[in-house]
């Protein structure tokens, strides 16, 4: 069997997993931001302190409070948009999900206000989730009266009834 296909089929195996385990890592996703406490996670510091002497690092590694501290709205911040996004992607399976992302992205707004632009371990793309916002607003409108009077709510509404003959005066 030559490289490529070897890749080729390990790449669909990852796929099939990752497919396989999706529904249970959204699970663990949407529970963590849950949570309203500050997560640590290891660094090269404790990991080097667990790989050299596992018993001898006792509080430092084994203590909820080794490693690096990340806020937890830098986390739900982040957990929320890329929920949002995912959600988003699923949308055309099932109109629900951009419900889901909506709320998701309306909270991602909030918090990233909250925490500001100097934020080290949340990566938000402000273009794109005002993007995700203007198109969620459209598809899942949580104001049906307010979203049908957008310009991209008409566009919608015109897109789905198969009326592409509008002049651009009515928008």
């Amino acid at each position: 069997m030559n490289q490529m296909q070897q890749e080729k089929e390990l790449t669909e195996n990852i796929l099939k997993v990752l497919k396989e385990q999706a529904e249970d890592s959204i699970t663990v996703l949407e529970e963590a931001i849950k949570l309203k406490k500050a997560f640590y996670i290891h660094t090269m510091r404790t990991l080097d302190l667990l790989a050299a002497e596992p018993g001898a690092v006792n509080g430092e590694t084994e203590n909820s409070t080794a490693g690096l501290m990340i806020s937890s709205d830098e986390v739900q911040c982040q957990v929320c948009y890329d929920l949002g996004a995912f959600y988003f992607q699923q949308g055309p399976t099932d109109p629900v999900n951009y419900e889901k992302a909506r709320d998701h992205f309306f909270n991602t707004k909030q918090l990233n206000a909250k925490i500001g632009e100097f934020s080290t371990h949340c990566s938000i793309d402000e273009n794109r989730l005002s993007g995700y916002c203007q198109a969620c607003s459209v598809l899942a409108p949580s104001n049906v009266a307010a979203a049908q009077s957008s310009a991209y709510g008409q566009i919608h509404k015109f897109m789905k009834t198969g009326n592409y003959q509008v002049s651009w005066g009515h928008l």
